[in-house]
């Protein structure tokens, strides 16, 4: 039974997909640019390089939903300089 459990949820968190989002945590956490930002040409990749270094060195965060929350009690003019 352990045994079952233990490959279904392999299978469920290793996906493609998964590495994609965790590829993309770990840039918005470390503040280092990856190769999987290429993947996504809306984004601008020399101003999300600046925006995450102003994010890194103002804020403390560990993880994404640190993040959200502070976007979240940030003022609008504040996040406006974060949202391209």
């Amino acid at each position: 039974m352990v045994d079952t459990a233990t490959l279904q949820l392999t299978q469920r968190f290793d996906e493609p997909g998964i590495h994609t989002l965790r590829s993309l945590e770990k840039v918005l956490i470390s503040g280092e640019m990856d190769d999987v930002i290429k993947s996504y040409p809306e984004l601008d990749q020399g101003a999300l390089k600046v925006q995450l270094v102003m994010l890194k060195s103002t804020y403390q965060y560990s993880n994404c939903g640190d993040v959200v929350d502070l976007l979240k009690t940030m003022v609008p003019e504040v996040r406006s300089l974060l949202n391209k």
